[in-house]
């Protein structure tokens, strides 16, 4: 290995091509974030459980890996969002139903809380 090869760092064994790809994967994965959080009622960030911050990261990491992995195709990143998306209204249905998994809501941080790992 060449440190500092500049065909390397950019583009490694991929064609300027390429860049045109990664441009439109992650159109589609910025599009498919929004359509789940439109979907699955996210309004905003304010007050958010620790449940909601998962269901948030994880198609982040989805969509970041399809928008620029080259063989990681579109759609099994569709069904990891639509799996998502059903796990959610799932999730938020037994904690409306239940007071057993109703307790899962009071997990989110008062506002002006600084997070602590």
């Amino acid at each position: 290995m060449n440190p500092f090869d500049w065909q390397r760092i950019f583009l490694d064994e991929f064609p300027l091509a390429f860049l045109g790809e990664v441009i439109l994967r992650s159109l589609c994965a910025f599009i498919l974030v929004f359509a789940f959080l439109r979907f699955s009622g996210r309004r905003g960030v304010r007050q958010l459980s620790l449940f909601e911050v998962l269901v948030i990261l994880t198609p982040g990491s989805a969509a970041g890996d399809v928008s620029f992995y080259e063989d990681v195709p579109l759609l099994p990143i569709l069904a990891v969002f639509a799996t998502l998306l059903c796990l959610y209204r799932l999730t938020t249905y037994a904690m409306e139903r239940s007071p057993r998994f109703g307790t899962w809501k009071a997990c989110a941080m008062p506002p002006g809380t600084p997070w602590r790992p």
